[in-house]
């Protein structure tokens, strides 16, 4: 596939969704890495747009963040989706036969935060 680097962040928000869903088509499962490098960028936003995108279209996604603090301001952010929002921690409490089907959205996992997301993985 040759693309073109997007112009902006939403068109940059687009290619993601359409890789995402050309993925999620495929019925394959596995995982895909995101890079985002616009400077000055809040993460935050972006994952939630993505989030209720993939709501849209039928995909039961969930947030999950590293730290506490983050998942609460997600929650904070986007009420709507307050019960699709967990931190590492609550995602490694619930069985794992809970997330049949469900995609998992991790934002932005730190170095420190690698171990709980091979985990998750």
């Amino acid at each position: 596939m040759n693309q073109t680097l997007p112009e902006n962040l939403f068109e940059a928000e687009d290619q993601i969704t359409n890789s995402i869903l050309k993925f999620l088509s495929t019925k394959q499962t596995g995982w895909i890495s995101i890079d985002i490098r616009f400077e000055g960028l809040r993460i935050m936003p972006v994952a939630i747009r993505l989030c209720n995108m993939l709501k849209e279209k039928k995909y039961k996604s969930i947030l999950i963040f590293g730290d506490a603090g983050s998942t609460a301001l997600a929650k904070r952010d986007a009420p709507e989706l307050s019960n699709n929002i967990k931190s590492f921690k609550e995602i490694l409490a619930i069985h794992s036969d809970s997330f049949v089907g469900d995609l998992l959205l991790a934002v932005s996992p730190q170095p420190y935060d690698y171990e709980e997301f091979e985990t998750i993985c």
